[in-house]
């Protein structure tokens, strides 16, 4: 199955429903989140209007305890770019103090187009619940161009221990009439209520010109050690790459 996919620092939605039978995900330790309102950017004409899937929050196991993953989709529905986007995400506790906070950086969204985010909180103290802001320029220092991907396969793997994980991988081309370089691509997974588990990114280091193409991949964390993956059912993503 083909999908045009865009990345960079933005991801267009692209979904397609994994083989197999879809596992019931185990509950994620975050209940409750929200979506702060100050999220989307003025609708002023020529600018990105910006808003948030309801952010899934998941505490990570085993190895990765210290870890809280909040993750969701930002979706650019403005009729120009968004440049410079920055995704913030705060643990709160139930009078509101925050727990811990950090953010993702994008370079660009596309008008329509979607990206996964996964912001990592790190040594977050106990917590409640979660909320989410976005900020974003109309203007940027470079220009950047979609690129299509052809989706070769999404493939569940197991070790072992019979822990699972997803192996993803896909050939990145380029169908623009110019090179393009620093070439990013996002894949995110979902569950069957189109809850982002996990989001993973890749950069293809050399330039492409026309015509070109080249592969990659990407994986989940095990079960064990976020126990969303088990729940995985569908597959997006998204990839552009920087103009000279």
């Amino acid at each position: 199955m083909k999908r045009v996919v865009r990345l960079l620092a933005v991801i267009a939605a692209a979904t397609s429903a994994l083989g197999g039978t879809a596992v019931a995900q185990e509950q994620p330790d975050l209940a409750q989140a929200s979506v702060a309102p100050a999220a989307q950017t003025p609708n002023v004409v020529g600018a990105p209007r910006l808003s948030s899937s309801q952010p899934n929050a998941i505490r990570g196991q085993g190895l990765e305890a210290n870890r809280v993953w909040v993750m969701g989709e930002v979706r650019n529905d403005g009729s120009s770019p968004a440049y410079n986007l920055t995704v913030t995400a705060r643990l709160l506790t139930d009078s509101g103090t925050v727990a811990g906070t950090a953010n993702q950086a994008f370079a660009f969204l596309g008008p329509g187009d979607s990206v996964g985010y996964r912001v990592e909180v790190r040594n977050a103290a106990a917590y409640e619940r979660a909320d989410l802001s976005i900020a974003a320029s109309s203007s940027g220092f470079a220009s950047f161009a979609v690129l299509p991907i052809d989706w070769v396969k999404n493939e569940q793997v197991k070790d072992s221990q019979s822990h699972l994980r997803y192996e993803f991988s896909g050939t990145l081309g380029n169908s623009d009439g110019r090179p393009v370089s620093l070439n990013a691509v996002y894949v995110w997974f979902l569950d069957d209520q189109d809850r982002v588990v996990w989001v993973e990114r890749t950069y293809i280091p050399n330039t492409l010109a026309h015509g070109d193409s080249t592969t990659f991949s990407v994986r989940t964390p095990r079960d064990s050690e976020n126990p969303g993956v088990s729940g995985i059912t569908q597959v997006r993503y998204y990839a552009a790459g920087q103009l000279p």
